[in-house]
């Protein structure tokens, strides 16, 4: 993809962005992202007990750690990062909190809530 954009650019400025859970960020994919200058969506739900309650692999094995770890390979690569959230089934005060109790220092936080984006879609919500 990027070598197509690098031929057809003609001069154009084109940015990149890739949304992850980052358990599969390895120093050779972090190569690839700092050569062509992506931005990276790291999608984290909250401090360790918010994010294991709704993410996890399809063998249902908790991923909060190997998100942090997929976080660290970009810190370590200097690799730019945002962070995205969904605020799911889980307690007022802890959705509340949720951005503030977040182990990750980054320029951008998008949480969203899914309730609301239910409601949007025309889809009841629970």
């Amino acid at each position: 993809m990027v070598k197509i954009q690098k031929k057809y650019a003609n001069g154009k400025q084109i940015q990149n962005a890739f949304q992850t859970n980052g358990v599969l960020l390895d120093d050779e994919w972090a190569a690839l992202f700092k050569e062509s200058n992506f931005l990276i969506g790291l999608s984290i739900d909250g401090p360790h007990h918010l994010h294991e309650a709704h993410r996890v692999d399809k063998g249902g094995q908790p991923t909060f750690d190997r998100v942090m770890r997929g976080m660290e390979t970009l810190k370590r690569n200097d690799i730019e990062f945002n962070t995205l959230s969904w605020r799911l089934r889980t307690p007022p005060e802890s959705r509340d909190n949720c951005s503030a109790a977040l182990p990750i220092r980054c320029e951008y936080l998008d949480i969203l809530n899914l309730a609301a984006q239910l409601r949007f879609s025309g889809e009841p919500s629970k």
